[in-house]
């Protein structure tokens, strides 16, 4: 892992979440870990629908069809209806939360030593790939937190997916929708 890409995760997640209201008040590690287990719920949802996300589709539409001064709903749009909801999404959701959590909890100061993520973690079914993600090394503690963001650059690795390349287009993503993306919280 690159923790100099991660660090930079956490900064701009943070900010982000922030600019929206997602800090306005204090919130427990349970609420904020909660939140990552629904993305992570939301990927495996994705899996059952058999959802995942275009890449080709996103970039050829994307890079192709921009209309002058409507660059930023375009792209809102193409987003939308290639990647929004996929299992890949999803498990980018988890990565920016956990970021996000990261730069609320610790600021800047969080280290990646964490002990790795054990091979049998990622052996099953998606099912039980997200058990042990929520079970076995999702916690509340720094070292945890470090194993968590291994695992899901694991699972994507597992999964034949680019998790950088979704983490990126997500972050653009939610820089421009709503207010707590237009949820309670």
């Amino acid at each position: 892992m690159n923790e100099a890409k991660i660090r930079e995760y956490v900064k701009q997640a943070h900010e982000t979440a922030t600019k929206h209201g997602f800090h306005q008040e204090p919130r427990s590690d349970m609420h904020w870990l909660c939140l990552i287990i629904s993305e992570v719920m939301e990927a495996m949802e994705a899996d059952r629908k058999s959802h995942r996300a275009q890449r080709k589709m996103f970039e050829m539409n994307f890079n192709t069809k921009q209309v002058a001064g409507h660059i930023i709903e375009h792209r809102m749009f193409v987003f939308k209806h290639f990647i929004k909801d996929s299992v890949e999404d999803e498990i980018a959701d988890a990565a920016i939360r956990i970021f996000d959590f990261i730069g609320e909890k610790f600021g800047d100061s969080i280290t990646y030593e964490g002990e790795g993520i054990r091979k049998m973690y990622l052996e099953g079914t998606f099912t039980e790939i997200a058990y042990n993600f929520i079970y076995y090394v999702l916690g509340p503690g720094e070292s945890q937190l470090a194993d968590s963001i291994d695992f899901l650059y694991a699972w994507a690795d597992k999964l034949d997916f680019d998790l950088d390349w979704h983490i990126e287009q997500k972050m653009k993503y939610n820089r421009f929708r709503p207010k707590l993306h237009g949820k309670q919280y």
